[in-house]
């Protein structure tokens, strides 16, 4: 049940710690993996310098969180 009186922060929480109670086997990833490890391989295989500008391309370990949930 939705309590509308509630903050929006309180909701969220309540709903993250209701998805942990029911095992959900991404919760603890961060924990089980660590991303930041491998940023200066990847920061020699991703180069994210633009000579024309534009918008700087995505974070490389950020990059690689997302193949894993891809294939999870």
């Amino acid at each position: 049940m939705i309590k509308w009186h509630e903050p929006l922060s309180d909701r969220i929480i309540r709903t993250l710690q209701g998805i942990e109670n029911l095992g959900d086997p991404l919760s603890g990833i961060g924990d089980r993996i660590d991303f930041e490890r491998n940023r200066n391989i990847l920061a020699d295989l991703y180069d994210n310098d633009t000579e024309k500008g534009g918008r700087p391309k995505y974070d490389p370990v950020l990059m690689v969180r997302i193949l894993l949930l891809e294939q999870w």
